[in-house]
C-alpha cells in the first residue's frame, strides 16, 4: 500500500503577524470563544436581538453560543487542538480593535 502524500502546509494563510497576535484573545474552551463572541458582537452589531438575523441566526441560537453551548463539535475541536499542542488565537481582522481592551 503507497504511503499517503503529507498535506501541504505551504498553501495555507500565514500566520497572523505578531502585532496581531498580541490583539488577539487565545481561547481553550467553549465557553472563551463566547466572551470573545459577545464582546465583538456588542462591538459590532449591539443587542442579540439586532444582531442575530444580521448573523443568521436565531437569538436563541447566538445566545447559546455566546454562553460556550457551541456543541459537542467545538468543545471535541477546542479539545483536539489542545492535545496537539495547538492554541486557537481569535484576532479582529481591523489592525484597530483590540479584545484586549474593554469594550465599549
Amino acid at each position: 500500500m503507497p504511503r499517503p502524500t503529507p498535506p501541504d502546509l505551504t498553501r495555507l494563510d500565514p500566520p497572523p503577524a505578531a502585532s496581531a497576535v498580541a490583539r488577539g484573545a487565545r481561547v481553550v474552551t467553549p465557553e472563551e470563544v463566547g466572551t470573545v463572541v459577545r464582546v465583538a458582537r456588542a462591538r459590532l452589531l449591539g443587542l442579540q436581538r439586532d444582531a442575530a438575523p444580521r448573523l443568521g441566526v436565531s437569538r436563541g441560537m447566538l445566545s447559546e453560543f455566546e454562553q460556550g453551548h457551541g456543541g459537542t463539535q467545538l468543545d471535541l475541536a477546542l479539545r483536539i487542538l489542545a492535545d496537539l499542542g495547538l492554541d486557537v488565537v481569535l484576532v479582529p481582522r481591523d489592525p484597530t480593535v483590540s479584545l484586549r481592551e474593554n469594550p465599549r
